[in-house]
């Protein structure tokens, strides 16, 4: 944490599973949480300290893509960084565009 302000790194990981180790071991301490992004259309949240922590997961399934090849289980791919805008994460799959935002409790 820098004062009040928090800092998240974003970590693309395309075909990279056995180096993304050495990366997040040269992480600074002043980073808050890494997202660590894969081809497999996996975002990992992971909490930085002296033992790295998966601490969340998504993956993205594009319904669309899974209709038309017939396979329930498709995943989208992702092949850039996801970037951010306020408190919502966007995500440039094969076929579309995802933003991702917690929902405020409406009244």
């Amino acid at each position: 944490m820098l004062g009040s302000a928090r800092l998240a790194v974003v970590v693309p990981a395309f075909s990279e599973a056995r180096l993304v180790g050495r990366t997040l071991a040269r992480m600074p301490a002043i980073v808050d949480a890494i997202y660590v992004v894969d081809d497999a259309g996996y975002t990992h949240l992971i909490q930085p300290g002296p033992q790295f922590k998966e601490i969340a997961r998504n993956v993205i399934e594009n319904i669309h893509t899974a209709s038309i090849s017939g396979n329930p289980c498709h995943q989208e791919a992702f092949y850039t960084a996801p970037f951010f805008q306020g408190k919502a994460m966007y995500l440039r799959g094969e076929d579309f565009l995802y933003r991702i935002e917690e929902r405020t409790a409406t009244k």
